[in-house]
């Protein structure tokens, strides 16, 4: 067990040490959950000529398509790659359409949700991100809500 930016760091360390004996790094962390900004840990294996990959778990948060219950994670992937001379390409993504970053910010923020982003056990659409906070669905990517 870790704590999620410190086990994802070390797993990311081990991973590229790893792949550079073996030509692979695959590194696994138990109980970790989310772990702040996705993108950081494949970051770090670009500067050493590596692709990076991670992914991690959290709670299920997400509704299937035409359910009223979550089942699923997000488990959000991150990818980074170098590219010579030129800026790494990475891809940072959440598998919702909005990740629960973005909805804590419309909470600090005071700023009401689109109504696409989050639904309610009855698939309405929730437009108070604290509401989204407490009792949200969050809605896979293309899948709005069904009326």
């Amino acid at each position: 067990m870790a704590i999620s930016q410190v086990g994802a760091w070390e797993a990311m360390e081990l991973a590229v040490e790893r792949a550079g004996i073996n030509g692979i790094g695959i590194v696994s962390v138990i109980r970790n959950t989310h772990s702040g900004i996705a993108a950081y840990f494949p970051l770090m294996t670009v500067t050493r000529d590596k692709i990076g990959i991670t992914m991690t778990n959290t709670l299920p948060a997400v509704v299937p398509t035409f359910r009223t219950e979550t089942r699923l994670d997000t488990n959000p992937p991150s990818v980074a790659a170098p590219t010579g001379k030129h800026p790494p390409c990475e891809l940072d993504m959440t598998t919702t359409v909005v990740s629960g970053g973005e909805v804590y910010i419309s909470h600090l923020l005071s700023n009401p949700l689109p109504k696409d982003w989050v639904v309610d056990k009855e698939r309405r659409p929730i437009t108070d991100p604290i509401q989204a906070t407490k009792t949200g669905l969050y809605l896979l990517l293309g899948a709005g809500p069904r009326e």
